[in-house]
């Protein structure tokens, strides 16, 4: 029998499948064996693609990373800000088995790094230091990290007796869904945004403050 002129297996044939895996069962349940199964093929097909299963978690990470548009940031920084965090926050909820993994893995390759090079150049540009532009990167990813993991998690269940114990948790349970906050994400985001205003540097005549 002649071999396909097409192979069977590409890597990202390969990641896709891993990405089906964990987003089912989580990062735990992938295995080289576990993806070879569900690929139709022998393990040793896969080690041609990946020598393990930490390349094939780290091809994950940055096809997320990839997935940030930074041309919709435009050249503000609030408009950056608000564009990162919503296009991760979105990326995450579609994985959130993969939000812990991703959080604690250090960024070593271009496709993170291009992200963290232009926030912080464009935190920068509008008169920050480079320390406080990181900080405040981080910061926001930090909040979108939280509220990706607090999007999953189940809501407060409350029986009569702990309703009239906790009257506030009951009232705040009655609200129809659509009047409840997302897990605190605007919220936090707005403050932070508003608290970023009020930091802003003044550039009066080329001079003012920045930190």
């Amino acid at each position: 029998m002649a071999r396909p002129t097409t192979p069977l297996l590409s890597r990202e044939l390969i990641v896709d499948t891993a990405v089906s895996i964990i987003d089912a069962e989580g990062t735990e349940a992938l295995s080289m064996r576990r993806l070879a199964s569900a690929l139709g093929v022998r393990s040793p097909s896969i080690y041609h693609h990946f020598r393990n299963k930490d390349e094939i978690l780290g091809a994950l990470v940055d096809g997320i990373h990839d997935s940030i548009d930074l041309t919709q940031a435009g050249p503000d920084w609030e408009t950056a800000l608000t564009s990162y965090a919503h296009q991760l926050r979105a990326a995450l909820i579609e994985h959130p088995h993969v939000v812990e993994f991703l959080a604690l893995r250090p960024v070593t390759k271009d496709a993170g790094l291009r992200i963290y090079e232009h926030m912080i150049a464009t935190l920068m540009r509008a008169g920050w230091t480079v320390t406080f532009s990181r900080d405040v990167t981080i910061a926001v990813e930090n909040l979108v990290y939280g509220a990706a993991l607090m999007a999953n998690a189940p809501d407060i269940e409350l029986t009569a007796d702990l309703r009239a114990r906790y009257p506030t948790l009951a009232r705040f349970a009655d609200q129809p869904p659509h009047e409840r906050p997302d897990d605190g994400f605007q919220t936090g985001f707005h403050a932070l945004l508003d608290g970023l205003r009020q930091a802003r540097p003044v550039t009066r005549a080329g001079r003012g403050r920045a930190r």
